[in-house]
């Protein structure tokens, strides 16, 4: 009989830390991938969270019953890379959106070994809440602070277009917004573009591309208020997908420090004691999510340009019966990416720049 798998096993003997992760099964043409969407630090009152910024393509194993587990790596912070699995058994629920949540193992396999957090989380009525940030002007923060509410924003990622079929709450895990660097993070900037450049491409100016953004500057939003958000309401970030010429493919998740929460259009949050809330009813995903090439131009640009790419990723929407294991050991080698209905973002007239400062000061 074979010797159960350990822990320290499943982490190719390092030592494991406690966690739970929240992620999702991604289809491609060709390929499929779990997304790890955040990790928690679960083994003290330090209640720290991690939101990755690159990860790799995992790795499944079907060893026996109750002993079937996953494995990824996912860089956080700026360069620490951890080593992250779970057993098929440690599912603790499958989310609306078809995210699943797990009890994990994880631990530092380059860089500090108590790398900086994303931030922190908490239990509350049984839903863990992140801590994130709002970031707003004098009149945003007016107006929210005497209504107790926050308005979705039905301004895109670029902030050239007015989606017609969803809104978004916007927050972010940056406590103030200190620099340009920062403006970047959450997909913003001084001069009101950003700079791209393709995976394998040399590192000079002639080789950068450049899309629009929001322009604002540091000053902008001088006010933060701390929000509390249920983990189960985040959307999904875009992602890049790179293919190094002498490495493994990775994916790099797009503007990671931003988070949102999808909604019907014109949906109000409201905001108790820093804590969000929302109507069930009122809440809203999609079933997929952009993948850009990042050695094209196209593809660099595609988590901007929505309403223009099909490079795109489904999601697959795990049944609270299954976990992502059972369900890839069940479909293995087969298409899951062309069968489907999909709604995509549709989008309504360009945004004038008048009623696009407006708009995002509500972000």
């Amino acid at each position: 009989m074979r010797k159960s798998i350990t822990p320290r096993d499943l982490l190719r003997g390092h030592k494991p830390k406690l966690g739970i992760l929240k992620c999702k099964l991604l289809h491609m043409r060709g390929r499929s991938v779990i997304f790890p969407d955040a990790l928690l630090n679960n083994e003290s009152r330090r209640r720290i969270f991690y939101l990755p910024k690159f990860f790799d393509a995992c790795q499944l194993f079907f060893d026996s019953p109750g002993s079937d587990f996953a494995r990824l790596t996912m860089v956080v912070g700026q360069k620490t890379l951890l080593l992250v699995g779970f057993f098929k058994d440690d599912k603790i629920k499958v989310c609306r959106d078809g995210s699943v949540i797990y009890n994990c193992y994880y631990t530092v396999i380059d860089g500090p070994l108590d790398p900086p957090p994303s931030g922190r989380w908490r239990r509350s009525d049984d839903q863990v809440q992140l801590r994130v940030f709002h970031h707003t002007n004098d009149q945003g923060y007016q107006g929210i602070t005497s209504s107790q509410s926050l308005w979705s924003s039905q301004v895109n990622l670029q902030g050239n277009l007015r989606l017609k079929n969803i809104g978004y709450g916007y927050f972010t895990v940056l406590p103030k917004i200190r620099s340009d660097f920062d403006l970047m993070e959450i997909a913003m900037s001084s001069s009101g573009l950003a700079g791209l450049i393709r995976t394998n491409a040399p590192m000079a100016a002639e080789n950068v591309l450049t899309v629009d953004i929001p322009k604002q500057s540091k000053h902008d939003r001088p006010h933060a208020l701390t929000c509390w958000v249920n983990w189960e309401w985040i959307s999904p970030n875009h992602l890049w997908r790179h293919v190094p010429l002498s490495e493994p493919a990775y994916y790099e998740i797009i503007h990671s420090k931003i988070v949102r929460v999808g909604v019907i259009p014109g949906a109000t949050f409201s905001r108790t004691e820093e804590s969000i809330a929302i109507n069930d009813a009122d809440l809203k995903s999609f079933s997929y999510v952009v993948v850009g090439d990042a050695d094209t131009a196209n593809g660099l640009k595609a988590p901007y340009n929505e309403e223009e790419t099909g490079d795109i990723a489904l999601i697959e929407k795990i049944k609270t019966s299954e976990d992502i294991i059972s369900f890839w050991r069940s479909n293995a080698n087969t298409d899951l990416f062309s069968s489907g209905v999909i709604e995509y973002a549709s989008f309504a007239e360009p945004i004038t720049s008048s009623i696009k400062n407006v708009k995002l000061a509500a972000k």
